[in-house]
């Protein structure tokens, strides 16, 4: 048999280019099945260009080896073949506070660094007066960014997960640490930590 060839492009989604033992591509219409989450493989059906494509949001959230096979159209299934499905890439959450209002801005950004579409809403973590976990969410808006006002922020830094829900799109979540509010004109040797 020959092999399985998977490349992840800066989005995320794995090429999928099954290769004939004598290094050839296989035809349109060709299936290939490599391994998935939870046991239920991932099947992938080869275009005009010899290659197919699985979106990011439908790899595993951990890579995954194993074995794939590729079946071409009215041909039994190949003899499996060692293959890693790779893990898909998370996007990022970056916080930036403004030192002087304390107005924190949200900016999600896709695994190849462009904006997420405005009305996705990005949920950090925050604690109410008494300590206790509350969310902060934020819309995001035409310019790939949401404010959260310091009145909002907590009292201290909270670590925790953040989550991207872009519409219509499973939510990702994304380490993240939500920063302090700032006590406008307080020293900073008195700004909470």
């Amino acid at each position: 048999p020959g092999k399985i060839e998977i490349t992840q492009q800066p989005n995320g989604n794995a090429i999928v280019t099954p290769k004939k033992p004598d290094g050839k591509t296989y035809p349109p219409g060709t299936k290939v099945e490599i391994p998935g989450e939870n046991g239920t493989p991932i099947t992938v059906t080869i275009g005009n260009n010899g290659s197919g494509e699985v979106p990011n949001d439908n790899l595993p959230k951990k890579a995954i080896p194993g074995t794939g096979t590729v079946t071409e159209p009215n041909k039994n299934p190949s003899e499996k073949v060692p293959v890693e499905t790779p893990a898909h890439k998370t996007p990022k959450l970056e916080l930036e506070q403004d030192p002087k209002t304390g107005d924190v801005t949200v900016t999600p950004k896709k695994p190849d660094g462009s904006q997420f579409p405005p009305g996705t809403t990005v949920e950090i973590p925050g604690k109410d007066k008494d300590g206790n976990p509350t969310t902060i969410t934020v819309t995001i808006d035409d310019n790939g960014k949401g404010k959260v006002p310091n009145s909002e922020l907590p009292e201290g830094k909270v670590p925790g997960t953040g989550k991207i829900t872009e519409p219509g799109k499973p939510t990702e979540e994304v380490p993240v640490e939500t920063p302090s509010k700032i006590i406008p004109g307080a020293p900073t040797t008195e700004q909470p930590v």
